[in-house]
């Protein structure tokens, strides 16, 4: 019985989907990275933008200015003379820190995860219980005097042994949460293999936690770069200090430019010195006895600030008082 045989159907050739169906995911969420990225670079780019403006338009709250002016970096560099130093002394500072604070935590966090030893779950306890206290604040006055027994005050590098104590525990943190997510079967067949700690962490493992690594070098870096507390605390002379500590400080009086700010009839340039319980004083050591601060007692309703102005300053016009007055509640 002869049999007919039937050609095989033509294959459908499947619709391709538009390219904006097949990458719709993708633009999501790359727009949601671009959203925070420009959420985290807009104030760094609105600080930068306010560095090099001149002071009348940093004054209009544009953020383009009408006029670039690069005086401003010449004259910080002319008024703090140690600002070069300074300077230095954060990077040595910061980068001794991060990388002593990233090795301990790698060894740290390895072996509390791969090792085991006795008392691992007291240790990571205490460690996280140190994270709920202001351990600056708190321990302040013990680290002063241990730093005093071992001569270290006054001293750039004395900074460095505070900082790594007080970044540590959130970096053991972090890389035992990272390791913990390497499989155990990976370092159960390097120990097969004959593979002791050491080559296993540096063969094994380390390629396979680098972004913990790259999260543990941010915080160290942005946490002991913005240091200030102990940066103040534990130096005296302004060679030793670090850049935030002499920024800061410059901000209170040191290099402060009012210059520019007032203009027209009767209106003089004056260095501001801001004190509670004082008088505003000029750079001639004249006194605004119109301008004061009164501290009413401590705590409670009486523990407000009262600020009084009154329009007397002697020779002064009217924008120069209001920029006073500015200058006050600012404080």
């Amino acid at each position: 019985m002869a049999t007919h045989a039937t050609a095989p159907a033509p294959l459908r050739r499947r619709r391709r989907k538009p390219w904006l169906q097949r990458n719709r995911a993708g633009l999501i969420r790359h727009g949601v990275i671009g959203v925070f990225c420009l959420i985290i670079l807009l104030p760094l780019a609105w600080v930068l933008m306010l560095s090099i403006k001149s002071l009348p338009d940093s004054m209009r709250g544009q953020i383009w200015p009408r006029k670039f002016d690069f005086s401003h970096y010449g004259y910080v560099f002319d008024k703090i003379e140690t600002l070069p130093t300074n300077l230095f002394n954060s990077v040595y500072v910061t980068g001794a820190t991060v990388l002593i604070t990233t090795a301990c935590a790698v060894l740290a966090g390895y072996a509390l995860v791969h090792v085991k030893p006795r008392g691992t779950g007291i240790i990571v306890t205490v460690f996280l219980v140190s994270l709920y206290f202001p351990i600056r604040v708190v321990s302040i006055i013990s680290i002063y005097e241990i730093q005093n027994a071992l001569d270290l005050i006054n001293s750039t590098s004395g900074l460095i042994l505070p900082y790594i104590t007080l970044n540590l525990a959130i970096s053991v943190l972090i890389m035992r949460a990272v390791f913990q997510l390497v499989p155990h079967e990976l370092i159960e067949a390097a120990r097969m293999d004959g593979a002791g700690h050491w080559r296993t962490l540096w063969l094994v493992c380390l390629p396979l936690v680098r972004n913990g690594l790259v999260v543990v070098f941010i915080v160290n870096f942005v946490t002991a770069w913005g240091e200030f507390l102990l940066g103040t605390t534990l130096t005296n002379d302004q060679e030793v200090r670090t850049m935030p500590v002499v920024l800061a400080a410059a901000q209170g009086g040191m290099g402060a430019h009012r210059g520019g700010l007032c203009r027209g009839r009767g209106a003089r340039h004056h260095r501001l010195h801001l004190r509670p319980a004082a008088l505003l004083q000029g750079p001639d050591g004249g006194r605004d006895e119109g301008l004061k601060h009164r501290f009413d007692g401590m705590g409670g309703e009486s523990g407000r600030r009262i600020i009084s102005y009154t329009a007397t300053a002697t020779g002064a016009g009217h924008h120069r008082r209001c920029l006073d007055l500015l200058f006050v509640l600012l404080y």
